[in-house]
């Protein structure tokens, strides 16, 4: 069946509605129910299958093969069943070749209409190209699968994460028991270390550094922040340990009066000139 026939009979069967056919939009046209044979398309489908009219009217979607590669004969007999039923099972969606051999993937809609060709019914038909969409959602469905696949090692490194945390919290508690039972160790003998003209406070002073040994205290009188002296730094562990200005001038042998004004100096640098804390107590919370 040549075009002028194929248009020809269409016109007189859609009347003038036909006119609009050639110019939609929509990839869509006739063919017959009994073997799928285009009667007439749109020049949208023309431009989407990559063939000229001449070539595409009068002939089949599997004469053109359109199902060349992948499951050939699988897609065929799907097609050829939604046919045959005047789309009755519904829309077939599948991969098509197109005439320059690329694929593309359609979703192919059919419906009976109320006029037929040559005696038999025909069904109307649309090609929707989904394969941007498609593409879209593979692109969606992979990086679902990557957010899940980050989700899943961030919870295995947060997990290892904590491991470690807890080793080092483990670690850090047998290093201060480790630490305390030396100096328990150590104090009985500096109990029995005989001072000849020394202070007992300087040997109370090494007692309680040594308990102290674990604790904060050193790296926060040292810290680069109070930017306390080496006397100073000195005069805070005797004033720590509950010395007297009187006693520290005593054993550092300078005068009360110099004690005094390294006093005054520390409380400066540590903010508490102006306040009533007590300074022992204070050194004490560190």
């Amino acid at each position: 069946m040549g075009l002028k026939q194929s248009s020809k009979i269409v016109k007189q069967a859609q009347g003038s509605a036909v006119e609009n056919l050639y110019l939609s939009p929509v990839v869509m046209g006739i063919m017959t129910q009994a073997d799928g044979r285009f009667i007439d398309v749109s020049s949208s489908c023309l431009e989407l299958f990559g063939y000229p009219r001449e070539e595409m009217i009068g002939r089949t979607l599997f004469e053109l093969e359109f199902f060349l590669g992948g499951d050939n004969k699988g897609r065929a007999k799907a097609i050829r069943g939604l046919i045959k039923n005047g789309g009755g099972n519904g829309s077939w969606k599948g991969r098509l070749r197109m005439d320059s051999g690329m694929t593309k993937d359609i979703i192919l809609s059919l419906e009976r209409v109320h006029f037929k060709f040559d005696g038999a019914p025909v069904l109307f038909f649309i090609f929707r190209d989904v394969s941007g969409l498609f593409k879209v959602k593979k692109l969606f469905r992979d990086s679902q699968e990557t957010l899940t696949d980050q989700d899943i090692l961030l919870k295995q490194k947060s997990a290892a994460l904590q491991e470690v945390i807890s080793h080092i919290e483990s670690e850090k508690d047998k290093i201060k028991g480790d630490i305390m039972a030396n100096i328990v160790l150590l104090k009985p003998m500096l109990e029995k270390i005989k001072v000849r003209g020394g202070s007992q406070h300087l040997l109370n002073l090494i007692k309680e550094g040594l308990e102290d040994i674990a604790s904060s205290y050193g790296k926060g009188i040292t810290g680069g922040s109070l930017r306390l002296t080496i006397r100073e730094i000195e005069i805070c562990n005797m004033i720590k340990a509950g010395l007297i200005s009187k006693e520290i001038a005593k054993d550092l042998f300078i005068s009360p009066q110099t004690v005094d004004k390294h006093r005054k100096n520390i409380r400066k640098k540590m903010g508490i000139s102006n306040t009533l804390d007590n300074l022992a107590a204070h050194l004490r919370a560190f």
